[in-house]
């Protein structure tokens, strides 16, 4: 960090030239240095807490529609950033803490919104002169990734920018990464088995092997979400209820617990992170942490469907989702695939002294 841009923002509060404030920083123009101060402000009570994610997306977003060419419907584009993804991430963040995940949807739904855009313009099409044809074709020719235009069709029927019969078809796509149960269980074994491996990647690995949670939950697990019993085995909070981890699999999450990273600085040193960042007050980026798995051989999406169809085979999937905070319809789906059948679990748990007549 260059010292002398610290020395003038923090001469700028000390001579009174500058605020203290969040606008102030978001403001400065050396953006990493006004971020990893405004940390330690916020760490050290000067500064109020504020939703790091949400900022950072702020400032994407004004950056990308001013220097993304945008041939048509500039406004529309606009609006549909602000008034329907940037207002419903703020309204998120009023609840609780944004996660990598929202932010990145909204991301590809304004890329992708302004690639449309841009295709229906090399075709001679304003945007509301879009026909079905328009749309069936900009979806069959192109990546999966392009079913994120959905939304922003929806957004324009609604806001009258396009015609109200428009309908833009889920393309689903033609396969799922799917790592099999013996690729993991030997990534798994070798990541725990490798004494250079670093305790936090051993920890990660095991609750993405095994526990089935997305890179952007483990990043964001606290401590309070975590005990262990007499017996060694450790409990994890993911959702509504606890997960039992016994040891040896716990030996690595425990081991992490009694040693974290990045706790050297006075900043860090009552951090609430199982998986401390570098910067004060937040946990790990999860793009990072991705990065340290995939360098590990892991193949992040693969290996997670192939652990969650390993749960609903052993567990029904309603209770999967309760135990491991997904939703339901996606449990669901991963038991289907996988071709299991819970349907006779009521009735293999119902209380035969609590079975009313006739049923």
């Amino acid at each position: 960090m260059p010292s002398s841009d610290v020395r003038q923002l923090l001469d700028g509060f000390a001579q009174h030239r500058l605020t203290i404030s969040h606008d102030t920083f978001a403001h400065y123009p050396a953006e990493r240095i006004a971020r990893h101060l405004r940390d330690l402000f916020i760490s050290c009570g000067m500064l109020a807490p504020y939703d790091r994610n949400l900022d950072r997306f702020t400032s994407w977003l004004e950056k990308k529609v001013a220097s993304t060419p945008i041939h048509q419907s500039q406004q529309v584009i606009t609006g549909f950033a602000t008034w329907h993804h940037l207002r419903n991430l703020r309204a998120r963040a009023q609840r609780q803490p944004l996660e990598n995940g929202p932010i990145a949807n909204a991301k590809q739904e304004i890329t992708v919104a302004i690639d449309f855009v841009n295709w229906l313009y090399t075709r001679n099409t304003p945007l509301a002169e879009t026909t079905q044809s328009d749309i069936d074709t900009w979806l069959a020719t192109g990546p999966t990734t392009r079913n994120t235009a959905r939304m922003f069709v929806r957004w324009c029927i609604t806001h009258q920018h396009m015609a109200a019969h428009l309908t833009a078809p889920y393309r689903r796509a033609r396969t799922h990464p799917m790592t099999s149960d013996d690729e993991r269980y030997a990534q798994l074994t070798t990541i725990l088995e490798r004494r250079e491996t670093p305790e936090w990647i051993k920890a990660a690995t095991v609750l993405l092997l095994i526990c089935a949670q997305p890179v952007s939950r483990i990043a964001a697990i606290e401590l309070d979400a975590l005990r262990t019993d007499d017996s060694g085995s450790l409990w994890i909070r993911f959702a509504d209820a606890e997960v039992e981890l016994p040891p040896p699999l716990a030996d690595p999450v425990t081991a992490l617990i009694a040693q974290r990273p990045n706790m050297n600085t006075a900043a860090n040193r009552t951090s609430q992170w199982l998986f401390p960042g570098v910067t004060a007050g937040h946990h790990i980026n999860p793009q990072s942490l991705m990065g340290k798995l995939r360098a590990n051989g892991i193949d992040l999406q693969g290996a997670r469907n192939s652990a969650m169809r390993e749960l609903v085979r052993s567990i029904p999937p309603a209770i999967a989702a309760t135990q491991f905070g997904y939703r339901a319809q996606t449990t669901e789906r991963h038991a289907f695939v996988s071709g299991t059948n819970w349907s006779a679990y009521p009735e293999l748990h119902q209380d035969p002294d609590t079975t009313e007549p006739g049923i």
